[in-house]
């Protein structure tokens, strides 16, 4: 997949500090990381959580919205971009960063959000960028040991309209879509629910 490969070197490229040239002035890197200590900080312990906030808004995006108010991007979305990535029913590490470019660039273009916050240390981006890269194949790799991916991520390969973030950041639970369990009792919450989830949507 050499879209996804250049992709993630394009985003990791030194180049991306130069933002602080930018005539406006809105969007500033600085070199020195204690310069500003505790915000330094407080953007890489909270990574984890703004990284997986990020991952749900654009991974829900990319699956059908199910609405007629408005068009559904979601299933258009679903249909031409992520349904490549969902062609791995049984996901292995080598699937995690096996996607369509346009997802490529929708996932990895979490390293450049604290940018939003007026200003960031070239850390920033790179400590994101490794775990976007690392958690995508580590977070597919087979949950049974030796394996340390995500249960209720297989579930969403398998099950296709649940689990679309990580259980530690609860979007999944504030909107209806997490589901976990024994396979037995997967199967019947799905038929509880009218089977939601079908792949060949």
């Amino acid at each position: 997949h050499t879209h996804t490969h250049t992709t993630q070197i394009a985003l990791s490229h030194p180049c991306a500090g130069n933002f602080s040239t930018h005539p406006t002035g809105h969007l500033s890197v600085y070199h020195d990381f204690w310069q500003y200590p505790l915000f330094s900080v407080l953007v890489l312990a909270s990574m984890p959580y703004w990284r997986i906030v990020h991952f749900y808004i654009i991974h829900r995006g990319m699956h059908p919205w199910r609405t007629t108010r408005i068009p559904d991007l979601g299933r258009f979305l679903y249909k031409h971009v992520h349904s490549l990535h969902h062609k791995s029913n049984n996901p292995t590490a080598l699937s995690g960063i096996s996607m369509h470019p346009v997802e490529s660039v929708a996932y990895f273009s979490a390293a450049l959000l604290p940018l939003l916050a007026g200003a960031s240390h070239p850390l920033h981006h790179l400590v994101t960028k490794v775990d976007l890269a690392l958690g995508a194949i580590v977070g597919h790799d087979g949950f049974n040991s030796p394996g340390g991916a995500s249960y209720t991520h297989y579930l969403h390969h398998a099950y296709f309209d649940y689990n679309y973030g990580e259980s530690y950041v609860p979007l999944d639970y504030i909107f209806g879509s997490f589901i976990s369990g024994p396979p037995s009792e997967v199967r019947k919450m799905r038929v509880a629910a009218g089977g939601a989830g079908s792949k060949t949507e």
